[in-house]
């Protein structure tokens, strides 16, 4: 499936869970840190950077795939598309991009040093990276991706 069949997917799947789980006269605001990511896309000042990110990983990346998940989009390095398989985590904020990665402390090649620990939100303890996706450092962080990527895939 392609990014953007996910997303028309996520589309649908939106509009079908916000008719079962929210009254019509109940205020968007009241749910404001729990947005989709389709409505994320729609928020965020940086959802151009987002979305070329997941396309030059998907195709730098051969037997990876992703999809949206709640307000993230997740990437696997392969199928099935299980939390043994997902390497990377994309957290769109207002004017922000993270990339969250499934990497130990130490582990990456991080010459720039850009990454930092995370104490096990999406990924074990002890095996999460985070850094900042800017529109200079797409590539390098690409190389960080892939440096995950090929762990999991066992290339």
């Amino acid at each position: 499936m392609t990014y953007k069949d996910h997303l028309e997917k996520a589309a649908q799947v939106s509009s079908e869970q916000q008719e079962q789980e929210f009254d019509e006269d109940q205020d968007a605001t009241q749910r404001k840190g729990h947005k989709s990511w389709l409505e994320r896309l729609g928020w965020s000042t940086k959802t151009g950077l987002a979305e070329k990110f997941i396309q030059a990983a998907t195709q730098a990346l051969p037997s990876s795939a992703g999809r949206p998940q709640g307000p993230w989009y997740r990437l696997y390095a392969k199928q099935p598309m299980t939390a043994e398989n997902q390497f990377l985590v994309i957290v769109l904020n207002k004017n922000s991009v993270r990339i969250c990665l499934r990497a130990e402390e130490g582990t990456l090649n991080d010459p720039e040093k850009i990454t930092h620990p995370v104490k096990g939100w999406f990924f074990d303890v002890g095996g999460e990276q985070r850094f900042q996706l800017t529109d200079d450092n797409i590539e390098y962080c690409l190389g960080l991706a892939r440096q995950s990527y090929e762990k999991l895939a066992n290339i």
